[in-house]
């Protein structure tokens, strides 16, 4: 045990950092050594500290002998001066009797020691601590139900593993491994490398290569998507529509529709879609022109990408035009989320989280991503250009009146009616995921959260020279580990 600071040898009564063992270094871990210095801080975390065949002591006398250490000699044929690692062999004193080893000379199958590429002996340490082996660790599903968005068999976004802080090996250059079994198809992922299917010997990869800055998925040829923290032991399924979903700046996005659409949808719907309803899919995105500009840049969504996506119950966002009759009429705002199942009203939507009934059905209705708005007979007219305006009551509005900044109505100057724009468009984004209830995720990997440790003591017998070898072994939980 050793002290992190010392005497002064040039000032009585005043103490120093300990530069007789320790060197002091700047923010950029640059040895300076400067005592007189405050922004300097002692390098504590060096693995080769007894080895440290620097001088000891202050920049200004450095080597001197007054920075040596009770016990302090010198290296035979060395330089006469004060060294780090001089001093750490005094200090030091050897836990084992000099009749026993904690390290080991390596020796071939005919007993020869076995020597590196510097032709010295390479030993091997009797005291180690490795971190702890995990085979074919099933992870854990942090949820297997969504009761409060009505999905009672929800495959959950996150997976958890017994122990986190993956590592691999570095001796035989292995890595940590995921393999999630969905579909009928396992997955496969090697620690920071690719997605790629299991038994492919190219590795082709087929994940989704999200940008840590932008967001958005690089990889054109992406057929499955997973995600993992190998420090949490966590491994992901659920991602934002927006990691698809771009503007023309390549900017997250929302899926946008026109509310006139939506409503001439009601009486001629598009294909597969039933009438007498409001409602649009979020497989398909218009690239129409509204209120001049753009609906969206492209018509590529999650479920064009990947088609048996399913959205994750509860992370819709429903922006559309206020229906409420009054100042805020057609201007934007957050629809409430009903069941599909209920007398949906004004500023209310349904949604189907995943298909209803067999994979894939025909029917837009029956589809995932199906999105239902009021759909009661409308009763009433829109024309917002009246002093006294007319609104729609179950149409989603399709203008808004034009107002100056203390919110007074804007008149034609010709007609004296209120001058109208194109209300807000509808704006939905979610998150996704690809895995199934079912689905199956394993990890191999050695964890840092326990720690085996062996302890291999040989004591010789004087008489004989042989060894006898003691060895103990046990597992040690890391509890500081996230510090």
């Amino acid at each position: 045990e050793v002290t992190t600071s010392t005497p002064d040898p040039s000032k009585a009564g005043q103490y120093i950092p300990n530069v007789k063992l320790f060197h002091l270094v700047d923010a950029n871990n640059i040895v300076v050594d400067d005592t007189t210095k405050t922004n300097l801080t002692l390098r504590l975390h060096d693995p080769n500290f007894f080895y440290d065949d620097g001088l000891a002591g202050d920049i200004t006398s450095k080597g001197d002998i007054k920075w040596a250490v009770p016990g302090w000699k010198p290296t035979p044929g060395g330089d006469g001066k004060v060294h780090i690692s001089e001093n750490w062999k005094a200090v030091s004193s050897s836990l084992l009797s000099s009749k026993a080893d904690a390290v080991q000379i390596q020796r071939d199958i005919n007993n020869k020691i076995v020597f590196d590429a510097a032709n010295l002996p390479v030993p091997r340490p009797l005291v180690t601590f490795k971190p702890m082996y995990v085979s074919a660790d099933q992870a854990v599903p942090k949820q297997l139900s969504d009761s409060g968005n009505e999905t009672p068999n929800a495959a959950s976004q996150t997976y958890r593993t017994q122990y986190g802080h993956w590592a691999g090996n570095v001796v035989n250059g292995t890595n940590y491994r995921v393999l999630v079994n969905s579909n009928n198809t396992t997955y496969e992922a090697d620690g920071n490398g690719p997605i790629y299917v299991a038994g492919d010997a190219a590795k082709k990869d087929i994940g989704p290569d999200v940008d840590p800055v932008t967001g958005a998925f690089t990889n054109a040829a992406t057929t499955y998507a997973f995600s993992y923290d190998q420090y949490r032991g966590i491994v992901n399924f659920s991602f934002p529509s927006t990691g698809l979903v771009r503007d023309a700046q390549n900017n997250p996005a929302p899926c946008r529709y026109s509310p006139a659409d939506i409503n001439a949808a009601y009486n001629n719907p598009p294909p597969n879609m039933a009438a007498n309803l409001r409602a649009l899919e979020l497989a398909t995105l218009p690239v129409t022109v509204y209120n001049a500009v753009p609906l969206n840049q492209s018509a590529g969504t999650p479920f064009s990408v990947y088609p048996f996506a399913h959205i994750v119950p509860g992370s819709e966002k429903v922006f559309g035009p206020d229906q409420r009759a009054g100042a805020n009429y057609g201007h934007r705002m957050q629809y409430t989320r009903v069941s599909m199942d209920s007398d949906i009203g004004p500023n209310e939507f349904a949604i189907n989280y995943d298909p209803i009934g067999p994979p894939n059905p025909v029917q837009g209705e029956l589809r995932t991503g199906y999105v239902r708005f009021d759909s009661h007979a409308e009763k009433s007219s829109e024309d917002l250009t009246l002093t006294a305006p007319q609104y729609y009551q179950d149409r989603l509005p399709e203008t808004v009146v034009l107002t100056d900044p203390n919110g007074i109505p804007i008149k034609d100057p010709q007609t004296g009616r209120n001058k109208i724009a194109p209300a807000d468009a509808v704006e939905v984004s979610y998150s996704f995921q690809l895995n199934q209830p079912g689905d199956s995720i394993r990890v191999d990997y050695y964890t840092r959260d326990v720690i085996n440790v062996s302890l291999e003591a040989r004591y010789y017998d004087p008489s004989s020279a042989t060894p006898q070898v003691t060895t103990l072994t046990d597992k040690i939980k890391v509890r500081n580990l996230l510090r």
